[in-house]
């Protein structure tokens, strides 16, 4: 600013209306005002956003921003003000209605539950998979007074009947203002009923002055917990699409967390049976094919937030034909096991479903996505009890190496996993006949054989895919029926592959094992 004249205040307090985004570095450190009363020389820096880090990412919309900088500004005749924002992926600051005024603007009663409070670990879960679910949320006083007898609640309801089903309460006793009491675990988890129901779980505050808090919404926070026959699920609708600025070849999905692999009913094994997952611009990518991929993973045992290559292993995969059309209806696809007839669960195991997309035409493709609910206090609360969960994850030009970062905590794709036992029957893309294609030798070494053997002839692509998803060759088929194909595989590492053919008769998914 120009220099302002302060020399008739006895307090100057500096106020706007505000909206940031930060990604990389906390707000509460790198964005500040700076003052000065000597024509530049010197400045004082003050925080605009005392507790936001990116952590919880995103300030209110709007954010009073109120700092009082009566320390320096006070009985001042030429005060300079300026905003500074040191970023690295930062999103973006909005500013508006800068205003310096004698008395602090903020109203003396406002407290909230924060963005930063654990939500289960998805949304939906499978009775079979039930677990303890644990809580915590920062509460934060954004009032300009001082609170006293400040307790928080957490409260779960059977939504069927109504019902408290679970409670447990912290006391935080006085919070002074701009006071951010943050990482307090509740004593006691909730362990929902081997069957399914839905439940909605909520965070409420309570203080001496709350019937007069400014802003009475922000006391409360609520989050669904839904227990189903089958389906894993980290959100309830999309909200969004995203794709990759730095490639349009991708693979997005979610991790589950999988800690018994018998259904509880039948006492049969489980199974992974299919992958359910939406886009927003079919019709941009028709023709192209996407893969579905499920990883068995042992979890993040070195630290580092990747899903590195050497830590996980594909069970299953599928393939699906963007036809165009399909709008953001979602999409089911089986799933077919790389290693037997079918893809058993296994115990005390993390498991990566992810869609897959290879960028063939230079054409972004945009997954469904939803960001209803924020997983870092999640991953924080079951990390801190050697019990870590996740959220989504995300593997950029498809390098084989997943971030549990993703797009951000606050983002997961809409990409569920389907388990089940043998005898649920999943629907299914047009397969071609038993025995119609055969792949050998297997294991290969320099070569493997395709063999057609078909009623009549068709035409399609036959793809070679490695087991962490790269297309590594794709061939056109024009008119096979009773023919032949050599694929050569003697520079290939050895491990397992997919030969997809995808014809007008149908499909077929040959998994190979290359051993040199």
């Amino acid at each position: 600013t120009t220099a302002i004249d302060c020399s008739a205040a006895a307090d100057v307090f500096f106020s706007m209306e505000a909206l940031i985004g930060v990604f990389q570095l906390d707000a509460s450190d790198n964005a500040i005002l700076r003052v000065s009363t000597n024509g530049g020389t010197d400045w004082t820096a003050f925080t605009l956003f005392p507790n936001l880090t990116t952590a919880e990412r995103w300030s209110e919309n709007s954010f009073l921003s109120s700092v009082d900088i009566s320390s320096v500004a006070a009985g001042e005749a030429a005060v300079l003000l300026q905003i500074q924002w040191t970023g690295g992926w930062e999103y973006f600051m909005a500013i508006d209605d800068i205003v310096l005024t004698s008395e602090d603007p903020r109203p003396a009663n406002s407290m909230r539950v924060n963005q930063f409070a654990a939500v289960a670990p998805n949304v939906r879960t499978p009775f079979s998979q039930v677990e303890p679910i644990g809580f915590i949320a920062d509460i934060e006083n954004i009032g300009s007074g001082d609170q006293t007898n400040v307790t928080l609640t957490i409260s779960v309801t059977d939504d069927a009947t109504g019902t408290e089903v679970f409670s447990d309460m912290l006391d935080y006793g006085d919070v002074a203002s701009d006071e951010l009491a943050e990482n307090v675990f509740f004593e006691n988890e909730f362990t929902p009923a081997a069957m399914p129901a839905n439940y909605t779980a909520t965070y409420a505050l309570n203080y001496d002055n709350l019937a007069d808090d400014a802003e009475p919404a922000n006391t409360t926070r609520s989050f669904p917990i839904i227990i189903t026959d089958s389906v894993f699920s980290k959100s309830i609708d999309a909200t969004r699409s995203v794709a990759p600025a730095a490639d349009n070849s991708f693979s997005y999905g979610n991790t589950y967390y999988v800690n018994n692999a018998t259904d509880p009913v039948s006492g049969e094994p489980l199974l992974g049976k299919s992958i359910t997952f939406g886009m927003s611009n079919p019709d941009d990518i028709a023709g192209q094919s996407l893969t579905a991929f499920l990883y068995e993973w042992d979890g993040d045992t070195n630290d580092d937030f990747l899903a590195n290559q050497d830590e996980y292993q594909p069970v299953g995969f599928a393939s699906y034909m963007v036809e165009g059309g399909e709008g953001n209806a979602l999409i089911t696809v089986p799933l077919e096991s790389l290693t037997g007839d079918v893809i058993m669960l296994q115990e005390d195991k993390h498991y990566i479903a992810a869609v897959q997309y290879a960028d063939e035409t230079n054409t972004t493709f945009f997954l469904l996505a939803s960001e209803e609910f924020d997983y870092a206090a999640m991953n924080f609360y079951t990390d801190s009890l050697m019990r870590q969960r996740f959220a989504g994850a995300l593997d950029v030009s498809n390098e084989g190496e997943f971030s549990m970062i993703g797009f951000g905590l606050d983002i997961v794709p809409v990409v569920r996993l389907n388990i089940g036992i043998e005898t649920i029957i999943d629907a299914t893309e047009p397969q071609l006949p038993k025995g119609a294609v055969q792949a050998f030798p297997n294991p290969a070494d320099k070569f493997v054989n395709v063999d057609f053997d078909l009623q009549e002839p068709t035409s399609g692509t036959m793809t070679l895919i490695s087991a962490k998803g790269q297309i590594l060759q794709t061939q056109e088929l024009e008119n096979v029926m009773s023919d032949r194909i050599r694929v050569d595989t003697a520079e290939l590492p050895s491990g397992m592959y997919i030969i997809r053919i995808d014809t007008e008769q149908g499909v077929s998914n040959r998994p190979i094992s290359v051993q040199h």
